[in-house]
């Protein structure tokens, strides 16, 4: 048994203790204490552990700690250099995502960040926004869009390229408007 196998039964016992020892917990999300299922509760503390993995960062990849530099260094960037409001980051709709929503002015910009080395040969640009990826964001956007009440007469898609040495530290972000 691994260490992490160890820590979520050891967990999971604790809480589900603490919520059958104190039914006012397990009344939350209701106005009538219930029983509580096993099943159910081993899924609710998947999730919640799942969580806060993401929020931590454990088990993260090479590559998606590199990626997440360089969505921060853009996020950073677009603030920071254009002057943009960040609006939304990782914005999901169904299996397609955007990495940066963002105003610039009244344009609502929908934001591509490609994160290479600095040996790539091929800018981001080109890299990040292939027409498959651009129909993908535009499906991503759509969806987005519907989620709005008051819609913005122009919007966008930009893509930024992010160039790290090798060792996760950023060594430039180039910001590429109108890529779609």
């Amino acid at each position: 048994m691994s260490i992490h196998d160890l820590f979520f039964r050891k967990a999971s016992k604790l809480f589900y203790n603490c919520l059958v020892f104190f039914p006012t917990f397990a009344a939350c999300q209701t106005q009538t204490p219930k029983k509580l299922d096993p099943s159910e509760f081993s899924a609710n503390i998947a999730l919640m552990f799942g969580g806060l993995l993401k929020i931590f960062h454990i088990g993260e990849t090479e590559s998606s700690r590199i990626g997440r530099l360089g969505e921060n260094a853009a996020a950073k960037f677009l603030r920071r250099n254009l002057k943009m409001k960040i609006a939304e980051r990782n914005y999901r709709n169904g299996r397609d995502e955007i990495d940066i929503i963002a105003y610039d002015g009244d344009a609502l910009v929908f934001i591509e960040v490609k994160t290479r080395s600095v040996r790539a040969v091929v800018d981001g640009y080109f890299a990040a926004v292939s027409q498959k990826k651009l129909a993908a964001l535009k499906r991503c956007a759509r969806g987005y869009m519907r989620r709005l009440k008051d819609k913005p007469d122009t919007w966008r898609f930009d893509a930024v390229d992010v160039r790290h040495d090798g060792k996760g530290n950023i060594v430039s972000v180039a910001h590429f408007p109108n890529v779609g």
